[in-house]
């Protein structure tokens, strides 16, 4: 069966998606375990963190005007270091097909045209999502400038991810982040708006309402 976020009406807070990071083997790789385990964490704290979706991430094939085009993965020059955080700059949003030009609305027809949330903060300092942070910057540090940060497909972010967890998916971090963000902001769904980049207030309508349980029963 297909997973999808309009099943999930829960909140599972970050503190209980590191413990089962931490505690839950994940995929059982026999070369290089320990990079490639570090770039895992770090996808999923991507996702979450970012509140990103996974073609934003890793890149791929996305549909514009009816044709495909080939969206470019993130590069370590976009990940910057300052001010106690690490900002992710300058991430695409792929679902709107709409840009703002000179006052109008024109349709984005290639994937320069897509607009962009300037900078996304993974902070250093602050808890209980620091711990993200800490499996990013690991991950970073042996990228260089220029080099895409995951050099894997869909497919197989899915298949790491499902290792952790059979309830887990790329677009479950994406929900459990919002949801996150939206209690950092107080519920104040004018920063939650602005940070994630939506541009429909019925999109984020799920995350600013109260969940059937505060907290997933483990």
């Amino acid at each position: 069966m297909r997973k999808t976020v309009e099943a999930i009406s829960y909140y599972e807070p970050p503190d209980q998606i590191i413990e089962k990071l931490l505690v839950n083997r994940g995929w059982d790789y026999h070369r290089d375990p320990v990079n490639k385990k570090i770039r895992d964490l770090a996808l999923i704290s991507v996702l979450y963190v970012a509140t990103a979706r996974i073609t934003e991430v890793l890149g791929g094939p996305v549909k514009i005007q009816g044709k495909e085009h080939i969206l470019p993965a993130i590069t370590r020059d976009q990940f910057i270091e300052q001010d106690n955080a690490i900002w992710l700059r300058y991430l695409p949003i792929i679902k709107q097909r709409y840009v703002k030009r000179g006052g109008r609305w024109v349709p984005i027809i290639s994937v320069r045209d897509y607009p962009q949330r300037v900078e996304i903060p993974f902070m250093l300092e602050e808890d209980p999502i620091n711990r993200f942070t800490f499996f990013l910057r690991d991950h970073l540090e042996g990228i260089p400038d220029g080099e895409p940060v995951f050099k894997i497909q869909r497919t197989r972010a899915n298949q790491i991810i499902d290792e952790y967890d059979p309830q887990w998916f790329p677009h479950y971090f994406r929900d459990q982040g919002l949801r996150y963000w939206n209690r950092y902001f107080k519920r104040d769904s004018f920063k939650l708006k602005r940070f994630s980049g939506h541009k429909r207030w019925n999109s984020l309508e799920k995350y600013m309402q109260a969940e059937l349980f505060h907290t997933i029963r483990n």
